[in-house]
């Protein structure tokens, strides 16, 4: 097999494309590592992405390819020029608020720091976005290509976690873990009793788990041999996820479990048989009593799924409520300034004046509320609140719009094309994958997380920039 066949380029690519693709694989398998701790003072949060620093070396391929006289792709999606329009919406807003940003100042840092940074995070992940899409129209067989690496990558995220599951049934974990665990982690507090992988948080393992379930779902349901372990390893991750306790990786694992199913029904039957279905249902049943049962001898077993779930609603959980002020802190802002909102990465710098009264019982809204040098920056703790507020309900439109857009077309033609063919379960998988994507907006208020820009990436491709997955 040659080279180009191996990266899933066509026999002669040239070098630059064939390394352009090997760290486009590379940003895939590093999607969980989300909290390096290296070069975070010269590319600031976008330095805690391992999949940043492969995707760097891809967009310098690409543009040695463009100055040779290379060529983007023609045909893109609405969606595209929509993105477009939103980043020129964050530049006008920071024109319009421009004398606030200049006159922003706490916690050791100042608005025009806090806007450049912004800036230039979202115009590297919408350019990450634009290449991984000019990629995927080089594949053999693009989303084939995106679920063989996804697949690696929980491979890599579910062996580290071995040493997790294994401090649930008593285990000590070898030293080399704790040597491990600081390169990856650095020295941040653990989270002793949640698994939380190679990430930074157990949510944020919960969002990396959103991406790449469904793709696992999708080798289940199209394996011709090897269809038990495929099983095994859902089965796996969704033990991961419980052990998590993380109500962000819970709700998405729910809600894209029994999306797949009823939509894998809703295919025909050679595309998805029946009985792959009804043996996922009873597998993933039987791995949930397996992990009770485990559980209850386990050294830490105060919890329950249950307990979890209720607790997302509950008033007396002091999370929910620096949760839920921050969120409204966020909202409130926006509405004081409906249009342009405060300016991108502003929203630290007027949380304060914005917290509701109940909400300032926690000491963690406070924390955020404080001035001090020291203290922590505080989070809108949800992207789409966050946007109302700094760039306001309008460009908070924008986004939704682009991202509903790109759900709805792709939806468009799984139906019309997708749900008739053996790649059927290919096309649910990126449906799905890309609702966990919507889904995690919900715990996290940061754009650097390339779950979303990958994910988009081969959801242009798929919307019609080749005639059909198989195309060369």
């Amino acid at each position: 097999m040659s080279a180009g066949q191996g990266s899933g380029l066509p026999h002669g690519a040239p070098f630059t494309s064939r390394l352009a693709v090997g760290c486009l694989a590379a940003a895939v398998v590093l999607l969980p590592f989300n909290s390096l701790p290296y070069f975070q003072s010269l590319f600031g949060e976008l330095a805690t992405e391992g999949a940043f620093y492969a995707l760097v070396v891809a967009l310098a391929c690409w543009v040695v390819e463009l100055g040779a006289g290379g060529r983007i792709a023609r045909r893109w999606h609405w969606t595209a020029a929509g993105l477009g329009c939103f980043l020129l919406w964050c530049l006008l807003s920071a024109v319009v608020n421009l004398p606030d940003i200049l006159a922003a100042e706490t916690k050791a840092r100042r608005g025009p720091s806090k806007l450049v940074l912004q800036v230039v995070l979202l115009v590297f992940v919408l350019l990450a976005a634009v290449l991984v899409r000019h990629l995927a129209g080089r594949l053999r067989h693009p989303l084939g290509w995106l679920r063989r690496f996804a697949l690696i990558s929980f491979l890599l995220a579910g062996a580290y976690s071995l040493f997790e599951v294994g401090s649930y049934l008593g285990l000590a974990p070898p030293g080399v873990y704790a040597t491990i665990d600081h390169l990856v982690h650095g020295e941040g507090a653990g989270y002793f009793g949640r698994v939380r992988s190679v990430s930074g948080e157990p949510s944020w393992f919960g969002m990396y788990c959103g991406f790449v379930l469904p793709w696992l779902l999708s080798y289940y349901f199209t394996a011709t041999r090897r269809a038990g372990l495929y099983l095994g390893l859902t089965a796996y991750m969704v033990l991961l996820i419980g052990l998590s306790w993380s109500r962000t990786a819970y709700v998405i694992t729910s809600v894209q479990v029994l999306l797949y199913v009823g939509l894998a029904f809703a295919a025909r039957r050679t595309a998805i048989p029946r009985r792959r279905i009804w043996a996922l249902v009873g597998g993933l049943a039987l791995a949930g009593l397996a992990g009770a049962f485990v559980l209850r001898g386990a050294a830490v077993s105060d919890r329950s799924v249950t307990q979890v779930f209720s607790s997302l609603l509950s008033s007396e959980n002091l999370s929910n409520v620096s949760r839920a002020g921050a969120q409204a802190a966020a909202f409130r802002m926006g509405l004081a300034a409906p249009v342009a909102g405060v300016g991108l990465g502003q929203y630290g710098f007027w949380m304060p004046s914005f917290v509701p009264l109940w909400a300032r019982q926690s000491e963690e809204v406070q924390m955020w509320m404080s001035g001090a040098a020291d203290s922590p920056w505080a989070p809108a703790q949800s992207l789409y609140a966050r946007l109302a507020a700094e760039v306001g309900f309008v460009g908070l439109g924008l986004w939704v719009a682009c991202w509903l857009g790109v759900l709805v077309a792709c939806w468009r033609r799984y139906r019309r094309v997708g749900a008739r063919s053996e790649d059927a379960g290919l096309g649910l998988a990126l449906i799905v994958s890309l609702v966990g994507v919507l889904l995690s907006g919900m715990n996290a208020d940061s754009l650097r997380f390339f779950s979303y820009w990958i994910g988009l990436g081969f959801a242009w491709w798929y919307l019609g920039a080749e005639p059909s997955p198989d195309s060369p």
